[in-house]
Formats: structure tokens, C-alpha cells, sequence
């Protein structure tokens, strides 16, 4: 649970501190230029940059911190700075402030995600979804332009957001529309002081969340995040899994990617009786590794880019063509050659190792048959509060604090029998 607090800082009289000049630091420090009262950048490497010595800030002729993500918490400036009562904001945090309205008259909603390994992949996955569901989409932040950068473009109808822990460390009033952790490793404790600590970071994704909490079904601790987290009154928690989905989870039988969560309204007599195919793994095919097999990650990427999107209301078909038309970006599992039947992979793009587990005794066995058809989700709402100049005509980046609860969870039960032949399936 992250504490909501510096709800409310007139930027255009603030004096403002962007400490780190690297792509975030840059585009923070352009978007506050016509907005704040004064900005000040710091870099001890940059030379374009107004100080360079973090030692020489005097925090008394300060309002706001605007931090790149490579400073920690532990850094003495900021840490002189929570002491004082001086608020830090990421680059994500004032993006989020800065929102303008786009086509629809609201500021463009977040399907924001995370995850010790897989984001760049699952948010370039969703953005294509998007896109082939004929929405003007962009995957923004640790991946693509920064966050600060998109939310001031008023064409774009929703962001799919890939955040690092970093980001999310000094980001506090964020509520995506659906949210989502792909898993959790130890990864930068150095940076954070622990695992704890980095885990809980990551849980910020899912605060305020209005729609959706996607959790990974065989990721303990992505769970524990989302039944800690605050989020806005209705949302749900959304598993995926490379099983059987149970109710409120998106799940694979036999090859057919199966929807149980956003397949039919929540007021449906069956829904819980019904399901919807999403695709087949022969949609995702063209990500095979060398031995002609789709990977397990690259599946659970797919479910888990196919459950943010159907929390904005993607249909299934947009989804399934979203899949097919996706291509992975260079140094993620690409075969560069064969020689003497030796197939050469480049999967050179830096990821976390995590140890193998057990297979739980108590894990169900895979059905082999599925559920009476079902229809589609019909498209929720994208609504949410607008940001940007007030009434008043101020920057003032007022936060209106939602209604928060705890995420609803679906009973769990599975269904029996799980017939995949009367799925609501696509045709061709």
C-alpha cells in the first residue's frame, strides 16, 4: 500500500528540481519549462545541465523534485529532501498530473504493467492488440517515449505503460484503469534495500486501479500484491495461467486460449458457466523457439497482454489478430542461423534468472474437456478524472482521491465438464 500524500502542488508558481538528465529527466524537464514557476535541472554528468553537484542544492529554494529513475531512495539529496517534507515525484508521477483530454473528452486511460522479466515483450504485445482493435494506442515509458511525453498528445485513445520498479518507487496518485505484475525475483536489491521492498514497489501498479488487478496465477507474490492493494471500489482481480482457467482467470486448454473474466457482462445468469476462446497457440506460432514450440513465457506474456486488454473491452477477435500480428523486438529469442543442425539463438536482451520450483502436489490436473459457450464482454467504461489546467486556468495538479476498497475476488471453483468444442469460439 503506498501512502497518498503532495496531492496538491500549484506547478505554476512551484520551483522545481529535476535531478537526472537522462530521456525521462530531459522530457520531465521540457514538459514543466511552460508550466512551472522555475526549473532547475542536475546532472553531475550532463553538461547542458544548471548544477552539478548534488552537495550544493539548497532544498529551502525548492517545492518539487522531479527524479530520473536511476537515483535511489537512499541518494542523501532525496533523502534530505523526504526530511524536509519537499515532495519527489518519478517523471511517471507528473505525467499522471499533466494528463490532457484526448479524443473521447478524459485523459487517455493507463493498462500500466510490470514485472522482473517479460515487460518490454507483454506491453509491445498489448499495444499491437490495441492497435488492431482500431485504437490509437502507444506503449510508453521504460519502453518507447517517455510517459510525460505521451500524455500530453491529445490523439491518443489509451497508453499500455510499461513501468520499472524504479519508476514506481516515487510515483504516488496513479490509477491505471487495469494493472498488471508478470512476476516477481529478486532483482536490483541493492537499489531498493531488499526484496520486500522491491516487491512492494512493483505492487504500485495495482493502486487505484479502476477496472482489473492481473496477477500471475503461479506467482504467489504477484497475488499477495493484489490483495493488498488499494484500489477503486469494483475492481477485480484477473489471473492468468498456462493451466485451466478458473473463474476470473485467463487460461490455456489443451491449445485454445480461454477467457473466464471478461467473456461475458457481470451480471450475466451463466457467466459462470461460459467461457471465450482468445486464440490458439497456432496464433502464436511465429514466436516458436527452435525446436518449433511456442515458450511458456511467451504464452503467459500473451494471456497477460490479452487480459489488460480486455479490460479496456478489446474484443476476442482483436486480441487473436493482435497476437498474430505481433513481432518481437531484436534480441529476444530470435534464431540467427542453423549450421551443422545447431540452431544459434540471440537471446542476449538482460533478464532475471529465477530458480526452478516444485511442482505444487495439489496443483489440478489438466481437464481435458471445457465449458458451455458464452458471449463477449461488452466495453466497459474508460472514463476516469481529467488532469490538466483547472477552472482557474492553473497547473495545479490537484488529485481527486477515488473511492478505494479492496480488489474483488471471483469464487474459484472450477467448472466441470470443461468442454473446449462449445467454447464462444472465433471461426477463422
Amino acid at each position: 500500500m503506498r501512502h497518498r500524500h503532495d496531492l496538491a502542488v500549484p506547478l505554476e508558481d512551484a520551483r522545481v528540481l529535476v535531478a537526472g538528465l537522462g530521456v525521462s529527466g530531459r522530457a520531465a524537464a521540457a514538459a514543466l519549462r511552460p508550466r512551472a514557476g522555475a526549473v532547475v535541472t542536475l546532472d553531475d554528468r550532463a553538461d547542458d545541465a544548471d548544477l552539478h553537484d548534488a552537495a550544493a542544492v539548497d532544498l529551502g529554494d525548492v517545492d518539487l523534485v522531479v527524479v530520473s529513475p536511476g537515483w535511489p531512495p537512499s541518494h542523501p539529496l532525496l533523502a534530505h529532501a523526504g526530511e524536509r517534507g519537499v515532495p519527489v515525484w518519478s517523471e511517471v508521477e507528473l505525467a499522471w498530473r499533466l494528463r490532457v483530454p484526448g479524443p473521447s473528452g478524459e485523459p487517455a486511460p493507463w493498462l500500466a504493467l510490470t514485472g522482473t522479466n517479460g515487460k518490454t515483450t507483454t506491453v509491445e504485445m498489448l499495444e499491437t492488440i490495441l492497435r488492431t482493435a482500431g485504437l490509437r494506442a502507444a506503449a510508453v515509458g521504460n519502453v518507447g517515449a517517455p510517459v510525460v511525453e505521451a500524455v500530453l498528445d491529445p490523439t491518443l485513445e489509451v497508453l499500455a505503460v510499461e513501468l520499472s520498479s524504479f519508476q514506481l518507487h516515487f510515483t504516488h496518485t496513479t490509477s491505471p484503469e487495469a494493472g498488471a505484475v508478470l512476476n516477481v525475483a529478486p532483482d536490483h536489491l541493492d537499489w531498493h534495500g531488499g526484496l520486500d521492498a522491491y516487491a512492494a514497489d512493483k505492487g504500485r501498479v495495482y493502486e487505484d486501479a479502476r477496472v482489473a488487478c492481473v496477477y500471475n496465477a503461479a506467482d504467489a507474490r504477484t497475488e499477495a500484491l493484489v490483495r493488498e492493494a488499494d484500489v477503486v471500489e469494483g475492481a477485480r482481480a484477473v489471473g492468468f495461467t498456462l493451466g485451466a482457467p478458473a473463474r476470473g482467470q485467463l487460461g490455456v486448454v489443451e491449445d485454445v486460449l480461454v477467457d473466464r473474466a471478461f467473456h461475458a457482462p457481470a451480471d450475466a445468469r451463466d457467466r459462470h458457466a461460459t467461457a471465450a476462446e482468445l486464440g490458439t497457440l497456432a496464433d502464436l506460432a511465429h514466436l516458436a523457439g527452435p525446436d518449433g514450440r511456442v515458450p511458456a513465457h511467451v504464452v503467459a506474456n500473451a494471456l497477460a497482454a490479452a487480459a489488460l486488454a480486455r479490460a479496456h473491452g478489446v474484443p476476442a477477435v482483436a486480441v487473436r489478430d493482435g497476437l498474430r500480428a505481433f513481432r518481437t523486438g531484436a534480441h529476444r529469442i530470435q534464431q540467427v542461423a542453423v549450421v551443422d543442425g545447431v540452431a544459434y539463438v540471440d537471446d542476449s536482451r538482460p533478464r532475471t534468472r529465477t530458480p526452478r520450483r516444485r511442482r505444487s502436489r495439489r496443483s489440478p490436473p489438466a481437464p481435458s474437456c471445457g465449458s458451455p459457450g458464452g458471449s463477449r464482454r461488452a466495453p466497459r467504461s474508460t472514463s476516469s478524472s481529467p488532469r490538466g489546467p483547472t477552472a482557474c486556468g492553473r497547473w495545479c495538479s490537484s488529485v481527486r482521491t477515488p473511492s478505494r476498497s479492496r480488489v474483488h475476488w471471483p469464487d474459484t471453483r472450477r467448472i466441470s465438464p470443461w468442454c473446449v468444442s462449445t467454447l464462444a469460439t472465433l471461426g477463422p
